[in-house]
């Protein structure tokens, strides 16, 4: 369902380079996505723990439990979002003129890319331009063959901290609403094929499980193999700003000048 064509280093557009360079910044590896290297394969991960015996059951409870007891560190800016405010991440997403369901056509005609992690980066970006703090968004990975209808290997998504519960909402198109982490997981647990999906938390600025960091290099976001459609999102971001009303946090300080 998502076929990925990402290599490179971290590289963007100025516009952005200033936002993630900014607000992402690299933070000690004393969590478990902080050790993940962005440029780290998943799928090889996931093999390599099946071949060593591991229990994915349990490596997936613990990682379950260490997200949801981690408490972001701030500095100003908003430490979670409402369910009303993840609910307009995921309406907004559903609805610009680049990742929204109106787009399929022009982007993705065949259905042979999938865009779940063009989603998700643009779920990132539009929660960090609304005031989120950087340490209060990450990525979810889940891995292993699934089918729901079609046969896909790996399902992404952008999750921010809760502020009115305790947990992290998935703000992912697929389910329609904002769900807390642990739901949004059940609900793919179901479309496992071998029982064995292994759920990963990283840094939010990695693009795919086999493939690196946000950057325009060959082979990255600019490939032609996405018909513009990163190259359209960042437009779009240009064109558009976010009100100081509309932002999750009154004193975030503007980002896009």
């Amino acid at each position: 369902m998502n076929n990925l064509k990402l290599a490179g280093h971290f590289k963007f557009p100025a516009v952005l380079i200033a936002l993630l360079t900014v607000l992402s910044c690299p933070a000690i590896a004393q969590y478990s996505w902080d050790q993940i290297d962005y440029r780290a394969n998943l799928y090889e991960l996931r093999e390599s723990e099946i071949r060593r015996g591991d229990n994915i059951d349990e490596s997936n409870r613990q990682l379950m439990e260490e997200i949801r007891n981690y408490k972001p560190s701030t500095n100003g800016r908003a430490e979670g979002v409402t369910y009303e405010q993840a609910l307009k991440i995921v309406q907004m997403t559903n609805q610009n003129d680049v990742t929204g369901n109106r787009s399929h056509s022009k982007y993705d005609p065949n259905g042979i890319r999938g865009f779940c992690f063009g989603r998700a980066l643009y779920a990132h970006l539009e929660l960090l331009r609304h005031g989120v703090d950087a340490q209060a968004i990450k990525k979810v990975f889940i891995v292993g063959p699934m089918k729901n209808g079609v046969d896909w290997q790996f399902h992404v998504t952008t999750v921010v901290r809760a502020k009115d519960k305790n947990g992290w909402y998935a703000v992912d198109t697929f389910t329609g609403r904002p769900m807390l982490l642990e739901e949004w997981f059940s609900r793919f647990t179901g479309y496992s094929t071998d029982k064995k999906l292994r759920m990963y938390v990283t840094r939010p600025a990695k693009i795919g499980p086999s493939s690196w960091e946000y950057n325009t290099k060959p082979g990255g976001l600019f490939d032609p193999f996405y018909n513009s459609y990163f190259k359209d999102m960042f437009e779009m971001f240009r064109k558009t700003r976010v009100s100081s009303s509309e932002k999750f946090v009154q004193r975030c300080s503007q980002l896009f000048l």
